[in-house]
């Protein structure tokens, strides 16, 4: 069959396997955000009162963690995503070498906006967070069509709240 996919039919009708023909692709595991000099004084200013209310109310545990956060803050936009290998197959979604079967999925919504494009994904895990996944837009198509063969789409065609607060706050 010269489609993304194939049906094999046994003998019995419950049994019908769908033999997805593998889509692959390379995307960065995060997005790197570029911050310029007003982001660092504005979350240094933050950063300083935050400090400031914390000695003046004597809160030293909370003096603590706002230091352990701003320099884990710091540090972690030092760091560069990594270049992942996603990859859907018969068995599920691949990314590098961890696999998500979709029997671990609920569903799945493709997310556009700001020249950006996720491919979002709801595990049956009671604490795991929505998965987003870059994808280019000429795959749109293709990874909707083979993901609806197994999962559900879901009618939510934006990206989450939380992605969208990184993305603003550029962390």
């Amino acid at each position: 069959m010269d489609g993304q996919e194939q049906v094999t039919k046994s003998s019995s009708p419950q049994s019908t396997v769908v033999l997805l023909d593998p889509i692959a692709w390379q995307a960065e595991e995060y997005e790197a955000y570029r911050r310029d000099m007003k982001w660092y004084i504005g979350f240094g200013v933050i950063v300083a009162l935050m400090l400031t209310y914390c000695v003046i109310t004597r809160q030293w545990i909370f003096l603590a963690l706002t230091v352990v956060m701003a320099g884990a803050v710091l540090l972690l936009g030092k760091l560069q995503p990594k270049v992942m290998q996603y990859q859907i197959d018969d068995q599920g979604v691949h990314m590098n070498d961890k696999l998500l079967q979709f029997d671990r999925l609920k569903t799945f919504w493709i997310s556009e906006g700001d020249n950006r494009m996720h491919l979002n994904l709801i595990s049956t895990a009671k604490l795991m967070p929505i998965i987003a996944i870059k994808i280019d837009p000429q795959n749109k198509d293709q990874i909707r069509m083979i993901l609806g063969v197994r999962l559900p789409e879901s009618n939510r065609q934006h990206e989450d709240w939380i992605d969208k607060l990184n993305r603003v706050l550029r962390v």
